[in-house]
Formats: C-alpha cells, sequence, structure tokens
C-alpha cells in the first residue's frame, strides 16, 4: 500500500512539476544579492541568461514562489489532505445547514452601511488589484472575505444557505488580525493603497461584529437537543476542513502554475524561523484551526455574557 501511494505521488509529482518548470528550488532573496539574482528559470526550467527572469527586472519579487517544497511533497498532501477535507465537509454540513434552517426568523435586512461598505470595498480591491496585476491575490483569506461579504449583502439566498455564509464570516475574521499585527504594505504603490489596507483590514473586523452586535448572526446552537460545545464544534470541523480544502488543492495548484506565492502556499512567511521546513504547510493550517477556534470560542463567551438570562426575560414580560 505505502509503495503504492508512493509510485502515485511520484507520478503525480512530475505533473505537478509540469506545471511549472520555471520555478527555482531555492525562494529568491527579497533584496539583491549578486546583482543578477534570478525569480524564475526559463520556460522549461533553462538556466539560459536570454531566458531566465531577473529579480531586478521583476516589480513583484517579495511574491515569487518556489520549489521550497518538492513536487512530490505538493502531490502528497494534496493526495493525502484533499479527501479528508472533502469527507469532512460531506458529513458534517449538511446537518448543520439543517440547524441553520431551523433558526427562528431574524431581520432580513443588513447593518446599515454595509451593503454599500462591501460593494465599495470590493470595487477598490478590483480596481487596485487590477492596476497592480494582482488579480490572483483576491484569493488570500481577508479578499476572500470581502466576497463572502458581497455574497451576503448581494445574493438571493435560502435561510441555510444565508447562515452557512454567515458562520463562514464569523469563523474568518480573526485572520484580520494577524494582517494588523504584522503589516505588509510594500506592495501598495498606488495613491492610497496603503490607507486602504489599513482601512479594509479594519473594516474586516467591524462588519463581523455589527452582525451580531444587531442579532442577524448567532453561533449559538438553535435547537436545544444540539449542546452549544458540540454545535461549534461541528462548525469548527467544517470551517477548517472548507479552509484546508481551498488553500491545499486549487489555490495551491494556482500558485504552482502563476509562479505567485499566494496565502504562502509555496514557502513560508518571511522573517520568522517557527513555521519551516517540509511541514509548514501542516503548521500552518494547525495555527489557522487554533485561529478559528479562539475566534469562534471568544465570539460564544461574548454572546453568552451578553445574551439576557430567561428570569431577566420574563421580568420583562
Amino acid at each position: 500500500m505505502d509503495s503504492l501511494l508512493h509510485s502515485a505521488a511520484g507520478a503525480l509529482g512530475q505533473w505537478v512539476h509540469s506545471l511549472n518548470p520555471s520555478l527555482m528550488e531555492d525562494t529568491p532573496p527579497f533584496e539583491e544579492v549578486t546583482g543578477s539574482d534570478i525569480c524564475f528559470l526559463g520556460p522549461n526550467g533553462e538556466n539560459d541568461e536570454s531566458l531566465v527572469v531577473f529579480c531586478r527586472d521583476f516589480t513583484m519579487r517579495s511574491l515569487v514562489g518556489s520549489w521550497y517544497l518538492s513536487p512530490t511533497r505538493h502531490a502528497l498532501e494534496m493526495l493525502m489532505l484533499s479527501p479528508i477535507f472533502v469527507l469532512v465537509i460531506w458529513k458534517v454540513l449538511p446537518s448543520l445547514m439543517k440547524l441553520e434552517g431551523s433558526r427562528p426568523a431574524t431581520k432580513t435586512d443588513h447593518p446599515l452601511g454595509i451593503p454599500t461598505l462591501a460593494a465599495c470595498c470590493m470595487a477598490a480591491h478590483l480596481v487596485y488589484k487590477t492596476l497592480g496585476k494582482k488579480l490572483l491575490f483576491l484569493c488570500v483569506p481577508c479578499n476572500v472575505q470581502w466576497q463572502l461579504t458581497v455574497l451576503i449583502c448581494f445574493g438571493n439566498w435560502s435561510r441555510p444557505v444565508q447562515g452557512v455564509l454567515y458562520q463562514l464570516l464569523i469563523s474568518y475574521c480573526g485572520y484580520t488580525l494577524p494582517a494588523l499585527a504584522t503589516p505588509d504594505v510594500s506592495d501598495c504603490l498606488f495613491p492610497f493603497e496603503p490607507f486602504f489596507f489599513w482601512f479594509n483590514h479594519i473594516a474586516l473586523l467591524v462588519i463581523p461584529v455589527a452582525y451580531l452586535a444587531t442579532g442577524r448572526v448567532s453561533l449559538l446552537s438553535p435547537s436545544p437537543t444540539c449542546s452549544i460545545l458540540w454545535f461549534n464544534f461541528q462548525w469548527w470541523l467544517v470551517t477548517c476542513a472548507g479552509f484546508g480544502l481551498f488553500y491545499f488543492l486549487p489555490v495551491s495548484l494556482v500558485s504552482i502554475v502563476s509562479g505567485y506565492n499566494l496565502n504562502y502556499m509555496l514557502s513560508p512567511p518571511p522573517g520568522q524561523d517557527l513555521i519551516v521546513g517540509d511541514s509548514y504547510r501542516l503548521m500552518s493550517i494547525g495555527c489557522c484551526g487554533l485561529l478559528i477556534f479562539l475566534t469562534r470560542g471568544f465570539i460564544v463567551v461574548g454572546e453568552l455574557l451578553t445574551k439576557p438570562s430567561k428570569q431577566a426575560e420574563k421580568k420583562a414580560d
């Protein structure tokens, strides 16, 4: 069985490498070292100076990917992890959709100004990404958050689907914090783009709070037969699986084909020595899972602390 798996991974690894033979084996340095640092080899992996792309001629060298992980490693992770993620979603999501569909009818509109904010920020993202030739970076977590917000604000969804979108939006909002804690505006080259970086990330924290504060969204279980703990554990599994499936499969393939290190799927984040090595992506998904867990846990505690007690509700009646 092991030999069969390795054979399949080897064959798939060759196919993965063929998607972009121009990637370097090592990640190019972010700052020029030799004066002739290479960011990409020739189309078929050639070292010929007339075919390679020198970093000095490439404006986005900090975004360049590489074969930091071998093609076989990429193939193994796709083969082993993707089916697990699909299985989790397939088994758990339907029951959660039923629970979301059973929630009492709440406000069907949106908090004041949120649809306009979502439309304007998404439009600004499209303009800046188009001007900077970085449309592929719309698939990084914070930009995906804006796409979720636009879907919520302007889609005509059934109650179960709307509930799923809300749960995803809340679960992933914690990804904004690392971006604010370690901001990278080195590729923000256009007028007001650095300001927009800060504005749109802060807005991504405000929007979920607005939905929660106005009672349009809740992380508490809608059914007395499903405990809050079990409800949120299931949503934690689904959101982690969805995140992993999206980034380990389509985004990884797009990163390889494009040569861009989208969401650090081709090499680890720079400036740190903790999440490195062949298992860095597994460590990263573990950190992302922990962040989702902490985000949901913090919000659940906040909801429980601010929820009126039954005695208080009776007195109010």
